[in-house]
């Protein structure tokens, strides 16, 4: 019988039963309550920018909840996966309850300085946060929502799979609603939030943990001190010794777009006055990022965009920095709302804030307002400048408001900030007036400049930092993730002007220039090392292949200048041709990868014309069948970049002694005796005292004695960059020779006669193996008792047609074994089976294509040949030229560059290996005879640099292997160089030779040894073990390709018995030389 009691027990367990729900439906009620209950707040802040006072508003309305429970509905769905729903549900009801009381009560903005606050608040602070009405809230919306959450059963899956489709299925349902509202309201979602970024700031949990997160970054990284970079920053000597100094102004544009300019081929005209400017466009331009924010501090930093970290940036130097360091007076005038920290150490004003009339409305400001102040800015600098002007430009969606009335040139424009309702035409009137205005702004830059010519030598580069999108696709404004985003915004405009004073006196050749722009692509990376180049600053973080104007600049003919030799520099073949034609040389420097024709094509073209003169070829095609030709065609000499500057001046006055039937390096006419290796003169056995201009003037008519010397031969003669010749400056050391050259008086008659005779002449102007398995054991297993009798037949008969079939693959397969890479003929077709004929055909297809794959690859590396010896020839030029002309000791970079040029000589010579392999080319190489004792000698003397001694293998009996004695003895090399870095003074490095399943070469030092956990990653390109031993880490790595080239292995361990490293590889034997023995 049952009691009161019983009863009450039952009653209670049921009310205390645990309520269950199946996964999906607590799923869906999770994220409802998150997304719809938690954001109330933000609905509310929604409703007072969006009126509903149209149909179309309402429905954009209620799209909202839609999109954001599907969002919180796709992150639970996926978390549920790794049983990970429960605790992220909790967490989201809890920062989202405590978010949405703080909005609605106190109205804060939820971000990382309040986020912040919250992490300072004291104790006591907290406690007077504490009322009634706050216990409440959190305890039922958050508190208590979270504990129901947890408390409700999930009834378990009664199949897996069926749970996981289900799971797929919600998580594509909510996928395609919110791809629903995107392809409806896109445009309504862009301008709302576009023009209410504060409305984000209200959104749960969303906002609260990117918040929180931010906050934890910035933590993680604010006590980082500031990186200083550009330490050793000073000015080009060249530059710095300049009378004139150099004044550059950068323009950073906001919001311009490549494809909108004319000067790009838009068929507006969008840029009339930079049209006429002479500027150099560059049409093929990338940003760094999509937003201001981005964009600009990345381009004035060392980062590319590729490794750009922005909170790494806010700690370190830029290039601005760089070049203040150096002795340059920087300014940054700002119209666009802060340099985004670029600026932070230089001085810099907002101009914004000077809110002058006319200038400005609404505090914005048209971008004239940068000029205020600038000319008696101008007027009153003292020494070199950089003037920085950050534009407000095309800065949307209020374009209309970027310019003054008088520059609305397209019309009808679209006069409000929700351009979403404008038509295409209006947008992009309204758009291309302000790139009108942009136009004229850099044109009244470069006026400011030209007005200044006469104290400085002026530049200017304008770069634009994002583009802009314009209703294409339904997309507006910018700021999309990169690699998302169109090209309008990522492709933005450039362009150079350089004053014809820059351009003569830092030999730039803007010919090039404007070829170089229209074939090559840049980015915003390029803007660092071109500003340094452009202001003459050196330091180590400056990148020669970086720089826009490196590869155009004319450094030959300055080193031939400062050697006293007057020198005219052409960039195609046809100026070459008519300087030949209009004026008198004494000898040709001849580069053959000339713009419009080879250079052996032009040699042999002037030759056959009887040009006479002693030419020099001067490239970077090294191979022995390049020099063969050159000298056939008509060169008298042949140097192979990179070169020795000493050496090139060696070579031309050797040919210019041949030339002129001198036997030695001096020049003799009379009593009159010229030495040109030690540029000294005698008249009758006593030395005159000349000076540089003297010099080129002497030596140039007694090269020429008894042959017509053009006047303006002799007035370039003594040219000087540094000042503007005057027009009696050749008579002036003429005079001042003659009363040198007294006893010799008929000299200067002569010369005068043939001055006079030729001084009016002119010159001219370059993607269910279970379910299968089953079914075929289930298959099987029904056919095993009826029908073995069956398989055995069907197998044999299967036998002998698969025989047969397969007869002409195994012809196939000898014809294919006997391919090499230099044996890639067809392949003959031996069977009348169609399929077979098709994969014969395919084959054939595929060695045709192999074949030119090869041929290209030796052609590739027969170009990066040329183009890493070319650069580093010039900078190895301009190093010396500069030890040269200002007495800099420059023998630690030549000494890193040699070393540089010793790495490429080697990785070249492993490309060119690499092909002679793949076709079979092996040697029989016997490691102790034609590896380490040819290279004793040279590994000794490098050793004996650190009185170090090299122990030679003490077992007598060699070892023969398949392979290349040269890259076997470079691996050598490599490995004792690497032993000789790492090992004390006087210490000894033992190569030893063994036979351990294979042969075994390897060298031991008596080093401080390695960290063995990091052994396989001081075999990768770049790692050094340390990087105070010096290097550039490239050794171990091109062991270890050897090696692979080799099918060898390759090892680095500890020494066992002592202290040190031994390095070792495993190569396998000469299996023929081995059966031999």
């Amino acid at each position: 019988m049952r009691t009161l009691f019983d009863g009450n027990t039952v009653m209670l367990k049921r009310l205390l039963k645990r309520p269950s729900l199946n996964l999906l439906a607590w799923l869906l009620l999770a994220a409802f309550y998150i997304s719809i209950c938690l954001n109330i707040a933000f609905f509310k802040q929604v409703l007072q920018a969006l009126p509903l006072d149209s149909l179309h508003n309402v429905l954009v309305f209620l799209s909202m909840p839609v999109v954001a429970f599907s969002v919180i509905n796709i992150v639970l769905t996926l978390s549920s996966f790794l049983w990970l729903n429960r605790p992220l549900a909790c967490l989201f009801i809890l920062v989202g309850a405590a978010a949405q009381y703080f909005i609605m009560t106190y109205g804060i903005v939820i971000d990382r300085s309040m986020i912040a606050n919250i992490i300072d608040t004291t104790p006591a602070e907290s406690y007077a946060l504490m009322t009634p009405q706050m216990l409440l809230t959190l305890g039922f919306s958050g508190v208590l929502a979270a504990l129901i959450a947890c408390w409700i059963k999930i009834k378990p899956a009664t199949s897996r799979l069926r749970s996981v489709l289900f799971r797929g299925a919600n998580i594509l349902v909510s996928v395609l609603l919110i791809l629903l509202v995107a392809a409806l309201f896109y445009k309504d979602y862009a301008s709302l939030f576009r023009n209410n970024k504060e409305l984000v700031k209200s959104l749960s949990p969303s906002n609260s943990i990117v918040a929180s997160w931010s906050w934890y970054s910035h933590q993680r990284l604010a006590n980082l001190p500031l990186v200083r970079i550009g330490e050793d920053a000073h000015r080009n000597p060249l530059m710095q010794n300049e009378k004139r100094k150099n004044l550059t102004i950068l323009i950073v544009g906001e919001t311009s777009r490549a494809e909108n300019f004319s000067l790009n081929g838009y068929p507006r005209e969008t840029n009339p006055r930079l049209a006429k400017d002479n500027v150099v466009y560059f049409p093929n331009t990338a940003s760094c990022g999509t937003a201001t924010a981005v964009s600009v501090p990345c381009m004035f930093s060392d980062m590319p965009r590729e490794h750009y970290k922005e909170e790494l940036a806010q700690h370190q130097e830029g290039v601005l920095d760089i070049i203040q360091r150096a002795g340059i007076n920087v300014l940054w005038n700002d119209n666009d709302g802060g340099c985004k920290g670029a600026c932070d150490r230089v001085p810099h004003q907002n101009v914004t804030a000077l809110n002058l009339p006319d200038q400005c409305i609404n505090g914005e400001c048209y971008d004239e307002v940068l000029f205020h102040g600038l000319e008696e800015y101008i007027n009153n600098l003292q020494g070199d400048g950089v003037i920085v002007l950050h534009t407000i430009g095309s800065h949307g969606p209020t374009y209309y408001n970027r310019y003054p009335p008088q520059f609305r040139k397209f019309t009808p424009t679209c006069d409000t900030n929700e351009i979403q309702t404008c038509t295409k035409e209006q947008l992009v009137n309204t758009y291309d007036n302000t790139l009108v205005y942009v136009d004229y702004i850099v044109d009244k830059a470069i006026n400011l400049l030209k007005e200044h010519q006469d104290k400085f030598t002026t530049s200017l580069v304008y770069l634009s930092d994002h583009g802009e999108s314009l209703g294409e696709n339904g997309i507006y404004l910018h700021g999309l993730p990169y690699a998302i985003a169109p090209d309008s915004q990522k492709q933005v405009p450039m362009l150079l002007w350089l004053s014809e004073d820059y351009q003569k006196r830092y030999q730039v050749d803007q010919n090039c220039l404007q070829k170089q722009a229209q074939t090559q692509h840049y980015s915003q990376d390029n803007l660092f090392s071109t500003l340094l180049g452009l202001t003459g600053v050196e330091t180590k973080y400056y990148q020669a292949a970086d720089d826009i104007l490196q590869t155009c600049r004319r450094g030959l003919i300055l080193a031939a200048q400062t050697e006293g030799y007057a020198c005219d520099g052409v960039t195609t073949a046809r100026m070459a041709e008519q300087s030949l034609e209009a004026g008198h040389y004494s000898l040709v420097v001849l580069d053959l990868g000339l713009p419009d024709e080879d250079g052996l094509h032009f040699l042999a073209r002037i030759r056959q014309k009887k040009y006479t003169l002693p030419v020099l070829i001067l490239t970077a095609r090294d191979t022995l069948t390049d020099k063969i030709a050159g000298l056939d065609v008509g060169a008298d000499d042949y140097l192979v970049k990179p070169f020795a500057l000493e050496e090139l001046h060696a070579r031309i006055r050797a040919l210019l002694r041949r030339h002129n039937n001198q036997g030695e390096s001096e020049l003799i006419v009379g009593n009159l005796t010229l030495n040109m290796g030690r540029r000294q003169v005698w008249m009758g056995g006593e030395e005159l005292i000349l000076t540089p201009k003297e010099y080129a003037l002497l030596s140039r008519l007694m090269l020429k004695a008894g042959s017509p010397v053009h006047r303006e031969i002799l007035y370039n003669d003594i040219y000087n960059w540094d000042n503007e010749p005057s027009t009696n400056t050749l008579e002036v050391h003429i005079h001042n020779l003659r009363d040198k050259l007294i006893s010799v008086f008929w000299l200067w008659h002569e010369s005068t006669e043939q001055i006079q005779l030729f001084e009016q002449a002119l010159r001219d102007n370059r993607n269910n193996d279970r379910h299968i398995m089953r079914e075929i054991r289930e298959a099987v297993a029904s056919l095993i008792v009826p029908g073995v009798f069956m398989v055995s037949l069907t197998l044999f008969i299967c036998y002998q047609a698969v025989r047969r079939i397969t007869r002409p693959l195994a012809e196939l397969q000898k014809e294919l074994e006997a391919r090499t890479a230099d044996n890639l003929t067809p392949i003959a077709i031996h069977s009348a089976t169609l399929e077979i004929e098709a994969v014969v055909s395919a084959l054939n297809d595929l060695v045709s294509r192999l074949t030119s794959t090869l041929d290209n690859e030796r052609l590739f590396t027969a170009d990066v040949a040329h183009e890493l010896r070319t650069p580093l020839a010039g900078v190895r030029l301009h190093l010396e030229l500069l030890a040269k002309t200002h007495h800099i000791d420059v023998a630690p970079l030549v000494a890193r560059l040699d070393q540089m040029m010793e790495s490429v000589s080697q990785l070249l010579q492993l490309a060119r290996a690499g092909q002679s392999f793949s076709s079979g080319n092996y040697q029989h190489v016997k490691l102790l005879e034609d590896v380490i004792l040819p290279s004793y000698d040279e590994l000794s003397t490098m050793l004996d640099q650190r009185q170090q001694t090299l122990l030679l293998p003490e077992s007598a009996a060699d070892i023969t292997v398949q392979g290349d004695a040269t890259l076997l003895r470079m691996l050598l090399r490599n490995l004792v160089e690497n032993a000789h870095r790492y090992s004390p003074q006087g210490s000894n490095i033992m190569i030893k030779l063994q036979e351990d399943d294979g042969a075994v070469m390897a060298v031991e030092d008596e080093g401080p040894g390695i960290d063995e956990s990091k052994c396989g990653e001081l075999s990768k390109a770049f790692v050094r073990m340390d990087s105070r031993y010096g290097g550039i880490g490239l050794g171990l790595s091109i062991v270890s390709r050897i090696t692979q080239l080799h099918h060898g292995q390759f090892f680095l361990q500890n020494r066992q018995e002592t202290s040190g490293t031994r390095a070792w590889v495993r190569l396998k034997k000469d299996q023929y030389v081995a059966n031999q023995i």
